[in-house]
């Protein structure tokens, strides 16, 4: 049975728990990166093709695919271990952004990369969305949970507006 190691106020109960704290500050820091890595990538389309429609294309490029394997990531953490599914996808995510930085040093980074890479992150992005969202339940008790679900989605609320922000124009 999980137990606070904590003492917290009654609506951020869920920062009592060791597990859902590190949870909550691994997410703002991974999504707010993940969307400055966007940022970053629209701002290359547009340097490098000079077209809004190129741009467009590469936001659905990383949309659709997020769509697609959201039911597949869902799928892996109802079979798998939630814990070791976030880990293999965060790491492939970091190797993504670590590939596309290498491309971007040595000049290799055209329209048709992007895209891919764009392709790519969504489907990395779908498959770790449901993983997120359903090991909150593991990290907490059940009185907890509401306040866990609220500060879980506030993560990502506060990553998606920092993210853009705190990219480098």
């Amino acid at each position: 049975s999980l137990v606070p190691d904590r003492v917290v106020p009654e609506r951020v109960r869920a920062l009592g728990f060791h597990d859902f704290r590190w949870l909550f500050v691994a997410n703002v820091i991974s999504v707010t990166g993940g969307f400055m890595q966007l940022a970053g990538v629209n701002w290359i389309v547009t340097d490098v093709t000079d077209s809004g429609a190129k741009v467009s294309f590469v936001a659905v490029a990383s949309l659709v695919p997020f769509l697609l394997f959201s039911p597949l990531g869902g799928a892996l953490c109802d079979r798998f271990e939630r814990r070791l599914v976030m880990l293999v996808v965060n790491l492939l995510m970091a190797v993504l952004a670590a590939a596309m930085a290498v491309c971007y040093e040595f000049g290799w980074l055209t329209y048709w990369p992007l895209f891919g890479f764009a392709l790519a992150g969504g489907v990395m992005g779908g498959i770790t969305a449901p993983v997120q969202q359903a090991i909150v339940g593991d990290l907490v008790d059940p009185a907890s949970l509401r306040s866990a679900a609220v500060l879980n989605s506030t993560s990502f609320t506060v990553a998606r507006a920092a993210g853009p922000a705190a990219a480098p124009a």
